[in-house]
């Protein structure tokens, strides 16, 4: 047994100064050992510089291997010089003392010193994309475009085919009608007699150039909004109409492809026809016409009044046709043109769609049939020459000019204005239809018609009004959008 000044210790006592010395001892070579360690670590990071992936560290001393084998070796020299019944409390209070706080301080200093010497970590720049950010901008860009389009069409559906001439928009203009918007066109150049008539809405496929919309344009399509507001508001009235100013090509188009009863007003194509026939040589215009009680009409007309066999010139026939809408001679013309079939395979072949003959005049049922844009069609193919000649053209022209019924179009014209057109008067129906040329050196064609109650006079007034919006647009340089 172990003395100390003469004294005996108890078993107690001289386990823990025991396992004092031997902490104390083993903290001091672990310290000399960490030392060591760390002066070896300086000197390595000093001399090789690590790479920039290199990301390990040194090995780390942990506390808890070693208190794990102090306690282990601890607890085996205690089960063999101690007693057995004793061994649980020895081993508690063994454990209780076998981390000092001297052995702590040590490790945990070790610990820091080492992770000093962790090399700093290098920082990788940014990579540079100049490419990125004009990529988004267009992304975004082209986004904005499709959807502004996208709103677009849907505010405003009416097409935007255009035709350049001069610095304003021309829309749904023929290709031929180029010469005529243009200033030094030639009359040569829109079209031949010989040429075959197509409408204007076949036409208006033509190639073309996108402009901004003419101000008559955007004039026009206010007033189609309010014109269907007229129509609206007067109960049992059905309006079709379709002008078009050639200048500009601005169009003012209501159901203008429909087909409605002809009336009077398919005394045009005939008109036409007759003149055509002309050019042909196959007639004269002192050619004296035969009046057969078979051809004779009543309702419009002084012919009708005159004996069965009184002879008229084709000229004089066809004078009277188109003046005072006489149905006799119009009958007479249908007559000597080949009559009703060989006329209508004639007006399909001027890319008339729904102009046809099929009884004799007065027709006062409307069997008869043409459609506004037919009879605009006819006009400005009338203006260009394209399906007569420069002489029969002006006669035909002038022909017109003449109508002596002025109550429906010409009621809304300037006094300064002039207009050759033709009207149509039964009971269920009311139009007229023209060629307006204005004092500003424009023209235009326009077409109303106008299904009606039995012989309603509302059919003519709302012309009346119909015609003079549209010339108020026509005639302005800069026309109201409020018309």
């Amino acid at each position: 047994m172990l003395q100390s000044s003469g004294q005996t210790l108890s078993y107690r006592k001289r386990r823990y100064l025991l396992k004092q010395r031997r902490q104390l001892a083993h903290q001091q070579a672990r310290r000399t050992q960490l030392t060591g360690q760390t002066q070896s670590q300086q000197r390595r990071y000093q001399t090789t510089k690590p790479g920039p992936t290199s990301t390990r560290r040194p090995p780390l001393m942990s506390s808890t291997p070693s208190v794990r084998s102090k306690v282990s070796r601890v607890n085996s020299h205690q089960s063999l010089s101690a007693p057995r019944q004793k061994g649980a409390r020895k081993t508690e209070e063994i454990q209780q003392i076998a981390i000092s706080p001297a052995l702590k301080t040590g490790i945990h200093s070790s610990q820091s010193q080492i992770k000093s010497l962790k090399p700093p970590r290098r920082e990788t720049p940014a990579r540079k994309r100049p490419l990125l950010y004009p990529m988004r901008l267009l992304v975004m860009g082209l986004g904005v475009g499709a959807i502004a389009g996208t709103i677009l069409a849907v505010v405003d559906p009416t097409p935007r085919s255009t035709l350049l001439t001069g610095s304003t928009e021309v829309l749904h203009v023929p290709q031929a009608s180029t010469a005529q918007a243009l200033p030094n066109a030639s009359s040569s150049a829109i079209g031949s007699n010989s040429s075959v008539g197509t409408t204007l809405a076949e036409e208006a496929t033509q190639p073309t150039v996108s402009q901004p919309r003419h101000p008559q344009q955007l004039a026009l399509d206010a007033l189609k909004s309010k014109i269907g507001q007229m129509a609206d508001a007067q109960k049992g009235l059905t309006p079709g109409l379709y002008f078009l100013n050639a200048s500009t090509g601005a169009t003012l188009d209501i159901s203008g492809d429909q087909a409605f009863s002809a009336a009077s007003t398919i005394k045009v194509p005939v008109l036409l026809a007759f003149f055509q026939a002309l050019d042909a040589g196959e007639l004269s215009l002192d050619d004296k016409l035969v009046m057969r009680a078979d051809l004779m009409a009543t309702e419009a007309g002084t012919m009708q009044y005159q004996p069965p066999g009184t002879e008229f010139s084709a000229l004089e026939t066809a004078e009277k046709m188109i003046t005072i809408s006489d149905n006799t001679a119009t009958n007479m013309l249908i007559d000597l043109l080949g009559g009703e079939d060989t006329l209508n395979r004639q007006f399909r072949g001027w890319g008339l769609q729904h102009t046809k003959i099929r009884n004799p005049l007065p027709d006062l049922d409307g069997t008869n049939t043409i459609s506004p844009q037919d009879l605009s069609t006819l006009m400005l193919k009338l203006k260009r020459g394209e399906l007569l000649s420069d002489e029969s053209r002006d006669q035909a022209l002038k022909i017109m000019r003449q109508t002596r019924t002025k109550t429906l179009l010409p009621r809304g014209l300037a006094s300064d204005a002039t207009i050759a057109h033709k009207t149509g008067d039964i009971g269920s129906i009311v139009g007229d239809t023209g060629l307006i040329e204005m004092p500003n050196g424009q023209h235009y064609v326009a077409t109303v018609m106008v299904e009606r109650p039995h012989n309603d006079p509302r059919a003519q007034e709302l012309i009346r009004k119909i015609s003079k919006m549209t010339y108020k647009v026509f005639s302005q340089a800069q026309p109201d959008l409020k018309p």
